[in-house]
């Protein structure tokens, strides 16, 4: 039977469960129907003083494989089916480095200031945590819609105990958006050549999700007529990209 949190609450993942080796980590929400909203979630590994080690250790959309194997996610947001929208990342717990203390999960709003949103305008957000060998569910937090300037929220983390992983619902928003909870986990935003830190700037995010999206797609001459007035437009952007990638 899942257990249900409240905020600040903490339980226990595989002490009492030792046959416990693969989670799925679920964080959704609803913006009822609202398609101008873009929301992304993401993960960061930490060490024992609350800060990533190296950029490799932030999990998100350009980024979606630990090189440990451990963190792998599944991509942008799916349909829950009642609605709303969710976001999926695999935890292996065996391969997470020995260095590694806990891991946060979060999820923040694009271009949240350009567009005035905020987490008041998301409803029935929530983490869940899934068992990967049998599907069941076994915690659930439910975040409250008590926030009101906020564009990034940590909704919770997994953390070792005494050798053992238990999970705390946190709840806890940032201003500022991914930036802001970047610079928190010690991500170092003046490193521009890598691919990590293309993230944190929004001018340049939406040209990752667009360019992904083209290149995947196959050309018909509708397509190439949008890729090149595309490139044209964003041919400074794109570059940075390019060269972040080379070089990260």
């Amino acid at each position: 039977m899942a257990i249900s949190l409240q905020q600040g609450q903490k339980v226990d993942l595989t002490k009492n469960n030792p046959q416990l080796k693969k989670i799925l980590v679920n964080l959704g929400w609803n913006t009822n129907g609202n398609a101008n909203f873009d929301l992304d979630s993401s993960a960061f590994l930490l060490g024992a003083d609350g800060k990533v080690t190296n950029d490799a250790d932030f999990i998100f959309y350009n980024n979606l494989k630990h090189k440990s194997g451990a963190v792998e996610h599944f991509g942008d947001d799916m349909s829950d089916g009642n609605g709303g929208k969710v976001e999926k990342i695999k935890i292996d717990l065996e391969k997470i480095p020995t260095e590694i203390s806990k891991i946060a999960f979060a999820v923040t709003i694009y271009e949240a200031e350009e567009r005035k949103q905020n987490f008041r305008q998301v409803k029935n957000s929530f983490i869940q945590i899934i068992n990967a060998a049998t599907g069941g569910e076994l915690i659930r937090y439910d975040l409250k819609e008590n926030f009101s300037i906020e564009t990034a929220i940590i909704a919770g983390e997994i953390y070792r105990h005494n050798g053992e992983w238990k999970f705390n619902a946190i709840g806890t928003g940032f201003s500022g958006g991914l930036a802001a909870l970047g610079r928190n986990f010690g991500i170092k935003t003046e490193n521009k050549t890598s691919s990590i830190s293309v993230a944190l700037y929004p001018a340049v995010k939406l040209d990752i999700k667009k360019l992904a999206a083209i290149r995947k797609t196959t050309l018909s001459d509708v397509v190439n007529e949008a890729l090149k007035k595309f490139i044209e437009e964003h041919r400074q952007e794109i570059k940075m990209y390019d060269d972040f990638i080379k070089n990260s």
